[in-house]
């Protein structure tokens, strides 16, 4: 098992990268964490924390590209699978946080990235909705846009929540 998924205590979903080489990102720590989203989505968690061990993500696995007979299909098959998680994530109804430490690089650092600028759009709606209810006026926010992340187009679901 690379990708660990529970429900934990407060509707708190966590999200654990546990894969060798410091979860380095090939094919099958990404559809493990696929499978992760996937659970995460069924569970009905608002929130979800995504961990790593002593590393949080070395991004791809450079060795693995060198051993490849064709380097070309094996980044066919990891970039996708990663674009596709990021777009995920951003399109998903989920506040997530990022528990990380240690090596955060490539793909990795893509991941913490495309999580924090939602982290920030979540905070910044937050903060205006409690700014607008202490001046007795009820928030009026417009939901958030969230594109390109992973070198997608697709329009992500971080909109006007608590408002």
């Amino acid at each position: 098992m690379k990708v660990r998924a529970e429900a934990g205590a407060e509707g708190v979903f966590r999200l654990t990268l546990c894969g060798p080489r410091a979860n380095a990102l090939e094919p099958g720590i990404l559809r493990e964490f696929h499978a992760g989203l996937d659970a995460l989505d069924a569970s009905g968690a608002e929130r979800a924390v995504i961990a790593g061990g002593r590393n949080f993500c070395s991004g791809g696995d450079v060795a693995a590209f060198f051993r490849a007979a064709n380097p070309e299909a094996h980044a066919d098959a990891v970039v996708p699978l990663l674009q596709d998680a990021l777009r995920r994530m951003v399109e998903m109804p989920v506040i997530f946080a990022v528990a990380a430490r240690g090596a955060i690089t490539g793909g990795g650092a893509g991941l913490l990235f495309a999580l924090a600028v939602l982290a920030l759009v979540v905070y910044w709606l937050d903060r205006a909705a409690a700014r607008a209810d202490r001046r007795g006026r009820g928030a009026r926010l417009a939901p958030v846009r969230c594109t390109g992340f992973g070198g997608g187009s697709g329009a992500g679901g971080a909109g006007a929540r608590g408002a």
